[in-house]
Parts: C-alpha cells; structure tokens; sequence
C-alpha cells in the first residue's frame, strides 16, 4: 500500500500545466495530484477547468522520515475519509466482489489548506501526536500546503506564507510564476480575478520593487476606466455623425418628422457626451484645475477617484514615483507628457477613421424588395443615409448603430422577390407561391 511518484494514479505537481503553453514550476516533488482530480491526457474539447480543492491528504509512509501531500478529487476524499471512520479496506476479485478485508495500516491524514486537522488514521496517529488540530504542521508541511494555496488562486498570504512560497519556487523565473498562477486562475471559477493589489503579486516581481505593487495597481485600474470612457465617448461622437448626415439627408427630401427626430437625438446626445472628457488631453485639462499644465497632488487624486479608484496620501507619493519623468520641473507634480506615458493613448482614432473609410464607400442595398437588391450595378453613393431605389433600406452601417431601422426581413427568414412574403430561414420555396429562394423575378426560376 504504498505509492510511488511514476504511478499512473499520481504525478508531481511539478509536472503539472492546463495547457502546453503554460510553464511548468519546480514545486516540491512530495506534492502529488490525482489524474482523478486533473488529467494530463484528457482528449476533450474546449477549455480546462480545475476544480476546488476542500481537501488533502496528508500521508506519511511507512518510515515516517517524509510526507506526502496528494490532491485529490472530491469523491476520492470522501472515499478517504469513509476508510479512516472504518478503519479497514475491502480486497476484491476481478468481477468487483469483495473477498476479504484488511486493516488500514497506511498513515493518512485529511487536512484543509489551512493545514488543520480532520481525520487521521491509527497509524497515523502513532506517528503524530495529534493532541491539536494544527498537528505535524512543521514548516515543511507548512511550505506544501502555501505551494498549494498559490495553485489554487489564494492571493492573500502573509509575509511568512509568502517567504515559504518563495523559498519553493525559487529556481522558477518570476514571469514563469506570473504566467503559471493566470492560467491557473483563469481555469477556475472565482468571483475575483484581479490580484496586481494583493500579496501575492509580490511573487512575481523583485522585492525591491514590493513597495510600488499598490501604486502601480491603482495606475492599472485607472487606465482600465479611462480608455474605457474615452472609448465610449468616441462612439458617442460616431454616432452623432451619423445622426447629423441622416438629419441633413431628411431635410433635402422634405421629410421634417425624421429631421426633428434626429434633431432631438443629437440634443440628448450632446448633454450625454458633454459628461465625459473626448481624449486624453481633454481628460488631463478637466482635473487641471489652476490651468497650470501640471497635475498637483490634489488634482491627481481627484482624477484617481473620479475613475474608480480610492487611493491615500502615500498612494499618490508611490503613482508621482511611477509616473514622474526624470528632471521634471516642479518636483511633486505630473506633467501631461508623463501622464500620456503612463496611462497610455488608447486607440480610438484608428477606430473612427476605419469608420469614415466605411462610410466612403458606395454600398449596395440588402432589402430584397428593392430592384437594386445586392446588385453590384445599382449602388448607392456613399452620402445617401437611405437607398434611392426603394426609399426603405437604410445605410449598412446606419442599420448597425440603430439609428435607421432594417426594411428587409425579419432576423431568421428570407423575402420572396415574387409575392414579398416572409418565410422560415429553414424553407428553400415560397409557402405561398412556390418560388425558389433567391430565384430572380422574370428569370428561368420563375413558376407559372
């Protein structure tokens, strides 16, 4: 009763990845998973998923000199667990009868990851003295079960389970680690996945760089929400392009209904954009409050927390660290130069001008109730907001953004270029006239 690490049924942590782009990390060899728990030739599709770990088993064999910890997979522990309440396993035959039974005399114990004590075993409990609940837990216990916690995503560990992670996994490059510990939490299913300001990103950088993980965080999230406004008030401003050209269009041809309407939709827009600065210079100018071209202390943390983040004093003197240029002139204060380089110009004017060179384009009109119907031929000029042979079918990319409705049919089905009836996605003919789909009015596939 004894395992060994080539088993089948067991392999190192050390020999573990989710997938073959993810590294491996020199984990110590006494860590043992289950290929119940994950196997590392599954043949599926998809995604892999890691499950949580309850539970793991603490077993010494028979010399006691080491210790073993196994991760296991939920019915396995269970299982574990029924054999230590019993106290004997069961001998079967071929055909899965049980013939005989034995005592357990294998020394196991089931523990949490915080290395308290559940059940153990007799001879276990010859080995340990397990007068607490933290029995056996010596620090090399102690320094599997942090390895353990760092698989499992944990990102809150103190200075002494950081150190004893460390000391794992010192031979291991920190990107490696920072690559490893992803993987791992991007399989799992966790409501948290940002850990830049929690402790256990100081596994991945030097400890010399510990102090600025907070400042450099925050940084982080600040950017995150302001490229995320100045992206939305790009396509706010797209929009109100769009909403002027259908306004102007509509006034040409004398419909005023339309023209007001889209008059009314610009007014809400405007008060809508108004809200949000339009680039990042904009957003620099807002929070500039004496118009000094420097952020000040003050004025800083007012931008942090107007985008989300909540930071103090010592906060602000770690992201001026981060973010000052060398030789700046007032030192204590950010100039826009050194802000556009931290936080970084997002992309959002290869965005619009993608968009222009789409509406330069001429464009076809999809409604299949329209003689102009995908005819290369009969385009529409890039300026017209709504084809000129139907009068219906709006601009392809006005009919994206919502602003004009579809005139051809609805979502799932198709027209009859015959009789206009809507029919199922799913029929070839006309349910009412019998005409093949896509068939060509005055063409061959006509039917009498």
């Amino acid at each position: 009763s004894s395992l060994v690490v080539g088993d089948d049924a067991f392999y190192p942590l050390a020999m573990f990845h989710s997938k073959t782009s993810q590294p491996q990390l020199p984990f110590p060899r006494n860590i043992l998973v289950s290929s119940n728990y994950f196997r590392p030739h599954w043949a599926g599709m998809g995604d892999r998923r890691l499950k949580n770990m309850s539970v793991v088993v603490d077993w010494r064999p028979e010399s006691g000199s080491e210790k073993y910890l196994l991760v296991l997979s939920l019915a396995e522990a269970e299982t574990i667990r029924r054999l230590l309440h019993s106290g004997e396993l069961g001998m079967y035959d071929t055909s899965g009868l049980k013939v005989d039974r034995q005592p357990l005399s294998a020394a196991l114990a089931v523990r949490t990851l915080g290395g308290f004590l559940l059940d153990s075993s007799s001879a276990f409990r010859q080995l340990v003295d397990v007068g607490s609940h933290l029995s056996g837990l010596d620090e090399e216990l102690s320094g599997y079960l942090q390895c353990l916690r760092f698989f499992h995503g944990e990102m809150f560990f103190s200075d002494a389970e950081l150190r004893l992670v460390m000391k794992s996994l010192a031979a291991a490059p920190m990107n490696d680690r920072k690559l490893f510990f992803e993987e791992c939490l991007r399989c799992r299913r966790r409501e948290r996945k940002e850990w830049a300001d929690t402790p256990v990103a100081r596994l991945f950088v030097e400890e010399a760089e510990w102090e600025s993980l907070r400042p450099r965080a925050l940084i982080a999230q600040v950017k995150a929400n302001l490229t995320a406004t100045l992206s939305y008030s790009s396509n706010k401003r797209l929009e109100r392009s769009r909403l002027e050209e259908v306004q102007v269009a509509a006034v040409a041809r004398g419909d005023e209904d339309t023209a007001m309407l889209q008059e009314v939709k610009i007014a809400e827009l405007d008060e809508d954009v108004s809200q949000y600065p339009g680039d990042l210079k904009q957003a620099f100018d807002r929070f500039d409050v004496d118009g000094d071209g420097l952020l000040s202390r003050s004025e800083l943390t007012g931008l942090f927390k107007a985008f989300g983040a909540r930071p103090n004093a010592a906060d602000i003197a770690g992201v001026l660290q981060c973010l000052q240029a060398q030789g700046e002139a007032k030192p204590g204060t950010l100039s826009f130069d050194a802000f556009a380089d931290g936080f970084g110009q997002p992309q959002v004017e290869d965005a619009d001008m993608a968009a222009a060179e789409a509406v330069a384009a001429w464009w076809v009109c999809p409604n299949p109730n329209c003689i102009a119907c995908f005819n290369e031929e009969l385009k529409n000029r890039p300026e017209a907001t709504i084809c000129v042979y139907c009068n219906e079918q709006g601009r392809p990319d006005l009919v994206a953004m919502s602003i004009l409705p579809n005139a051809g049919p609805p979502s799932g089905s198709w027209s009859c270029r015959v009789c206009t009836l809507n029919n199922p996605e799913s029929e070839s003919f006309c349910d009412a006239c019998g005409t093949a789909r896509g068939a060509v009015v005055g063409g061959d596939d006509d039917y009498e």
